[in-house]
């Protein structure tokens, strides 16, 4: 049995902690006491899939920390990142997908995520909405730069109307800024 939760930093155990930051692989993060971890991302939430022995079989992470900055206007959004299933080919990343989606739908908060093109038949397969190369009109702060992301696709995981045409709009005439701390 299947079982999708959703926590807060603070209610994630040490074994939670560990798990996820063993499955995201990102080196300068594998050694995160857990305290820094839940400080690192207090302004998330983690959906998580389990099985009936509360073992984590997919995780995702919603970033409420996170604006886009367009034409000086700055959009207030939730970023889907972190997805990760433990065993792939097993559906558990599509199932927590859909969840997820019913959710925020639910909650009607406006959430995007992002992609590389190698990624696309997944989130094609979850019925994600996808503005294809979007991604490279926005630009990621890295300390005094803003540079081009890797990922090549926006995700439109929630979004009305208004912000879907704002994202579709962006060019390399019209770039977008991700605003962190916003």
């Amino acid at each position: 049995m299947l079982r999708y939760q959703i926590k807060q930093p603070d209610e994630l155990q040490p074994i939670e902690i560990r798990t996820i930051l063993h499955y995201w692989e990102v080196d300068e993060w594998q050694q995160l006491s857990e305290s820094e971890f839940k400080n690192k991302f207090a302004q998330s939430e983690f959906h998580l899939l389990t099985n009936e022995n509360f073992k984590i079989l997919a995780v995702a992470r919603l970033n409420f920390d996170f604006s886009i900055k367009v034409q000086d206007q700055f959009y207030k959004l939730v970023e889907l990142v972190g997805l990760v299933a433990m065993e792939k080919r097993r559906g558990y990343g599509k199932k927590l997908i859909e969840n997820l989606v019913a959710n925020v739908k639910a909650r009607n908060l406006q959430t995007i995520s992002f992609c590389e093109m190698v990624n696309r038949p997944f989130y094609q397969s979850c019925q994600l909405p996808m503005l294809l190369n979007q991604a490279k009109q926005l630009r990621e702060p890295t300390g005094a730069e803003w540079l081009v992301p890797e990922d090549d696709d926006l995700l439109i995981v929630h979004l009305s109307e208004e912000h879907t045409q704002i994202l579709k709009n962006l060019s390399p005439e019209n770039l977008g800024y991700l605003v962190l701390g916003n």
